[in-house]
């Protein structure tokens, strides 16, 4: 089912299945609200650890530590799209809830929005070092590079979707009995043991990527609950996912502050930084949108998301700097 043809009224990775093509298991979480939302948190909190884990990895494999997020970025717009626009065969094999637990919890963790204003921000805001007209130039280089990389790897997800062949949809899949109990049990094994070996890690020798895992599924699950909120106010602005990449923002906009004026362990600052800011906020299902959406109201809604983030990351920052009298800080994280 192609992203166009979803109701305007749902989150572009939250969209409805068709009860044909399910069976089962699948069956009996439609029946069964309480078990069909217990087993879309589970997914997504699953795909959140996933998607935190891999773009901790590819931070490490940066020699840029300011343009971390660009690869990760295009590598979740590319994922989201193949499984929108195989989204009928993806519901059919794997079900809803793990449907949405790759789009919304692997691709939205995967992907970052706060991290891509930060970028920017950080060159023109009231702890910049750099001439006004340099910093002004680098901040729109990176807005232009941000979001041509990922709507390039957005198309470039679709025309995968297009040339690998599809299984055959004439009749459904037959699944074992016991399948959607063996998918939940294992994605349930799986957070269970990473959050164990999280705790463990906490107590012991807390680090990085331990305090993202741990903050990154509540990001994701506050996101999925805004993005309910998508067309019921205005039909081609999604005010859900909005909401969470401005307050993603401004959050990330407050760890800088803490950054610099406080001792707290820089490893739970990343944490909330890179796991719950940048689990928040999304790239994959803001490229989704604009694509879906007219020219027009993409056009508007990609420079009020842009305009509103930097606003409110630049005041978050200036109101310390501004208010202490401070110019220039040392970052002690960094």
């Amino acid at each position: 089912m192609a992203t166009e043809t979803a109701p305007d009224t749902l989150p572009v990775d939250v969209e409805q299945s068709d009860p044909q093509n399910n069976d089962g298991e699948d069956r009996a979480d439609a029946d069964d609200p309480r078990w069909a939302t217990a087993s879309t948190v589970l997914f997504m909190t699953t795909g959140a650890v996933l998607g935190v884990m891999l773009r901790h990895a590819l931070d490490l494999g940066s020699t840029d530590s300011s343009q971390t997020y660009v690869f990760a970025n295009f590598l979740g717009c590319v994922v989201i799209a193949f499984v929108q626009h195989r989204e009928e065969e993806a519901l059919a094999y794997l079900g809803q809830s793990v449907v949405t637990g790759i789009k919304t919890g692997f691709c939205g963790a995967l992907t970052t929005f706060s991290s891509w204003q930060k970028a920017s921000g950080g060159l023109v805001g009231p702890l910049a070092s750099l001439r006004i007209d340099t910093a002004l130039y680098l901040a729109v280089q990176i807005q232009l590079i941000g979001i041509a990389i990922s709507i390039f790897g957005y198309d470039a997800g679709r025309y995968l979707s297009s040339v690998i062949p599809s299984a055959s949809l004439a009749s459904p899949p037959a699944r074992p009995h016991g399948h959607g109990f063996a998918a939940h049990g294992l994605s349930l094994a799986v957070t269970f043991c990473v959050v164990g070996a999280a705790v463990t890690g906490l107590v012991y020798r807390p680090t990085t990527l331990l305090y993202a895992v741990c903050f990154a599924p509540f990001g994701v699950l506050l996101r999925y609950c805004l993005s309910f909120a998508n067309g019921h106010v205005w039909k081609h602005f999604p005010l859900g996912t909005f909401a969470a990449n401005m307050l993603g923002s401004a959050s990330l906009g407050a760890v800088v502050v803490i950054e610099h004026v406080s001792t707290t362990r820089c490893a739970l600052l990343y944490g909330v930084g890179e796991g719950f800011c940048g689990s928040l906020t999304t790239v994959s299902t803001f490229v989704a949108e604009l694509k879906k959406y007219p020219k027009r109201a993409s056009l508007i809604y990609c420079a009020v998301s842009v305009l509103v983030s930097q606003l409110l990351f630049i005041a978050v920052i200036g109101g310390y700097t501004w208010s202490s009298h401070h110019s220039e800080g040392e970052d002690v994280c960094a």
